[in-house]
């Protein structure tokens, strides 16, 4: 199941799963389907209600009701978790990382720093970098949300 959160034509943002017909719209499945709708409002309140609203998910995937499925082309993907409560980041994690900074000896732990809940953006959307933070320093930070 791939989760996303996804921008309708309306301009809302929807937690959705991407399916080959398109992107289901969880929460109007779960309306449609007379279930509760609290654990579809978005991604943080999905996540935090674990395998109960999962196993309600696969059920509505099933169903494949047509009126809760959004071609691609209609919808914007966002950033899967919007507003993630924490990102903890791994530096220098792999040898091609380090010899690209040419320090002269491998750190004796990991480096782990923290990122901004803001520095978090979608699938297409633009990456903005001051010009003059690029040329100080080359090398940018990627995050990558993966679900099984």
């Amino acid at each position: 199941m791939r989760l996303v959160t996804f921008e309708n034509q309306f301009g809302e943002m929807r937690l959705g799963v991407l399916a080959p017909n398109g992107v289901l719209d969880l929460s109007a499945a779960a309306q449609r389907a007379g279930l509760p709708q609290k654990n579809f409002q978005g991604m943080n309140d999905f996540l935090a209600a674990g395998d109960s609203a999962m196993s309600l998910a696969k059920s509505l995937i099933k169903a494949e009701i047509k009126e809760n499925f959004f071609a691609l082309g209609e919808v914007q993907l966002r950033a899967p978790v919007p507003r993630p409560g924490k990102i903890v980041a791994v530096g220098l994690n792999y040898r091609d990382h380090f010899m690209e900074t040419g320090l002269s000896e491998l750190p004796k732990s990991p480096l782990i720093f923290a990122k901004f809940p803001t520095s978090i953006c979608g699938p297409g959307d633009d990456i903005v970098v001051e010009v003059s933070a690029f040329r100080r320093r080359r090398r940018s930070n990627m995050l990558a949300g993966m679900c099984p």
